[in-house]
């Protein structure tokens, strides 16, 4: 996690260590979640309120710089077709580095990976090696693919023209895969936590509230059913094992989902939002009067 946290500082040009503030948050959060958990251990409900309240900083540090870099990257990928197809309109006498000179110019996210690599290139790096270091620097998929065909065609002297027109279309090809697998890999994220985060909880806080407004109490008298003590244990066991199936489901969910998107640190994250939403979803339908 460290790595990662590290990693989408670097893209985003924080300069903090992020080792350091991981370390701390994560410790602070989880001495601070103990202690109001053993203060609040009587009521289940603002125990559990108050220990998501204490471990929102961690949340924070594990969705905000997680949110920017993927936007970071969206933005990145947005842009490179078509600045590709703006360099293959230079002339094919053209260098590799007059070719990156005008990427660089592009005022985007882009053009400023560009214009690092162009920076290093100027100072004696070899041109291979810079743009390689563009490449490992983003975690885009498109942009490496783009890169390697660059550092392909310099390496082949192939005509620059060309070469950077074929990237374009397969740059602007791979875009539309992605775009295509990104939209079924949302509906089934869709699908999984709505249905079982929303749904199935009200469902079941329904079914409960249904059950316990209806008046057992004339079939008790004529010695059919069980008593009211029976019928409230019962009712009470059903309501304990409703909350434990939501619970078990936002945790497979959210593990699901997390193995799906290849970021299985993100599982606790999920669920620590899952969890709580379809507690809170169940408890205000169960308390509804249907009967």
């Amino acid at each position: 996690m460290n790595m990662r946290l590290a990693r989408q500082f670097a893209q985003l040009g924080w300069k903090r260590d992020a080792a350091k503030l991981w370390d701390r948050t994560f410790l602070s959060c989880a001495v601070s979640a103990i202690i109001a958990g053993g203060l609040f251990y009587p009521d289940a409900w603002l125990m559990a309120g108050v220990v998501v309240a204490c471990l929102s900083p961690l949340i924070v540090l594990l969705t905000v710089p997680d949110y920017l870099a993927q936007r970071r990257t969206r933005r990145i990928e947005d842009a490179l077709p078509e600045a590709l197809y703006r360099a293959a309109s230079l002339s094919s006498f053209s260098t590799m580095e007059s070719v990156i000179e005008e990427l660089a110019r592009e005022k985007t996210e882009l053009g400023k990976e560009f214009a690092s690599a162009l920076r290093r290139i100027r100072t004696g790096m070899g041109f291979d090696d810079a743009l390689r270091i563009t490449r490992e620097r983003n975690d885009s998929r498109l942009l490496s693919r783009s890169v390697e065909l660059i550092i392909v065609g310099y390496d082949s002297g192939a005509d620059i023209s060309r070469a950077l027109r074929s990237i374009a279309d397969d740059a602007s090809d791979m875009k539309s895969a992605l775009r295509e697998k990104a939209a079924a890999a949302f509906m089934e994220k869709a699908t999984l936590l709505m249905g079982g985060g929303v749904i199935v909880p009200i469902i079941l806080g329904a079914m409960v509230s249904l059950v316990n407004g209806l008046n057992g109490s004339s079939l008790a008298a004529l010695g059919i059913g069980m008593d009211a003590a029976s019928r409230a244990a019962l009712l009470s066991s059903s309501i304990l094992g409703n909350k434990i199936y939501i619970l078990v489901y936002a945790c497979m969910a959210s593990t699901f989902v997390a193995q799906q998107e290849g970021m299985r640190e993100r599982a606790l994250l999920y669920a620590a939002i899952l969890a709580p939403l379809s507690f809170a979803l169940f408890t205000i339908a169960s308390g509804m009067r249907l009967a």
